[in-house]
């Protein structure tokens, strides 16, 4: 791409203020490796929760990310990247837009999967291992998982309602690390919240092998996309076809199977009177 600057733009999967925001795009800017002319913007969801460790939670964020992320390519940015290792929404936003979406996790895995032959994903405490196994296998890529261990960093540790204790969070993250490496065979980390960067240049000279902080992964991988004018195929994730449920009274409801009623999004409904 030349001619203009890059611009991406990330979504927190939960409700965070403008300044922590900023400390994520400083951070992912910090070590992402992003040249100076990538504009990238951190927007948080406006409702929502504060942390992802139940399955109604990661639903409420799936939606809230994709309300916001759905917005990118009319809002003039060139890829969005949904900026937690769950990969909120991933797959509804790949349909919606025709600008690359990139997830860190989905990125990171198969990025590891280049530098090693098995990884090992660090999270943060006994709520996430469920989540990352599911993406990790609907990604295809869990016969090069080697475990997913618990560091236990908090996010009081990473500064989201107090000051960010880097040594507290890397001690973790190296305690975890060894064990993965050591007992697990892992010979790649991915470190498993996009708010853990800044440690990998000081592990990966410690244990000698790579260390993926994957926020700053994605947001690398969402400029090459756009460097290389590629993008999510359409026939994989074809945008959907908004139709209407045509409106009818009840004595036009079919006495017999109804046929089914097409409705926004490409799904397919029957009218519940109808179906009655």
């Amino acid at each position: 791409m030349s001619g203009k600057g890059v611009k991406i733009k990330g979504v927190t999967p939960v409700v965070v203020p403008r300044q922590e925001c900023e400390v994520r795009e400083n951070g992912i800017r910090a070590h992402g490796g992003l040249r100076e002319s990538t504009d990238l913007n951190m927007v948080s969801i406006t409702e929502g929760t504060s942390y992802l460790q139940y399955f109604g939670e990661n639903l409420i964020s799936d939606y809230q990310v994709y309300l916001e992320g759905a917005k990118a390519q009319e809002e003039g940015y060139d890829a969005v990247q949904p900026d937690c290792i769950f990969d909120p929404a991933i797959k509804p936003l790949k349909e919606a837009l025709d600008i690359p979406v990139v997830g860190p996790l989905e990125t990171s895995v198969h990025l590891a999967s280049l530098l090693g032959r098995k990884f090992s994903v660090i999270v943060n405490d006994e709520s996430m291992p469920k989540f990352i196994v599911e993406r990790v296998r609907d990604y295809g890529m869990d016969h090069k998982l080697a475990s997913v261990r618990v560091s236990g960093v908090t996010y009081e540790d990473l500064g989201f309602f107090s000051k960010k204790d880097e040594n507290a969070v890397r001690d973790k993250i190296r305690a975890a690390s060894i064990k993965a490496i050591e007992e697990d065979g892992a010979d790649c980390i991915i470190l498993a919240c996009t708010s853990m960067f800044g440690h990998r240049h000081m592990l990966q000279e410690e244990f000698g092998v790579p260390i993926l902080e994957p926020g700053a992964i994605a947001a690398k991988f969402g400029e090459l996309l756009v460097d290389l004018n590629l993008a999510q195929s359409k026939r994989a994730y074809p945008r959907p076809q908004h139709r209407i449920i045509p409106e009818q009274s009840d004595s036009d409801a079919p006495a017999e199977s109804p046929e089914p009623a097409e409705a926004s999004g490409g799904c397919t409904f029957v009218r519940p009177d109808a179906a009655a």
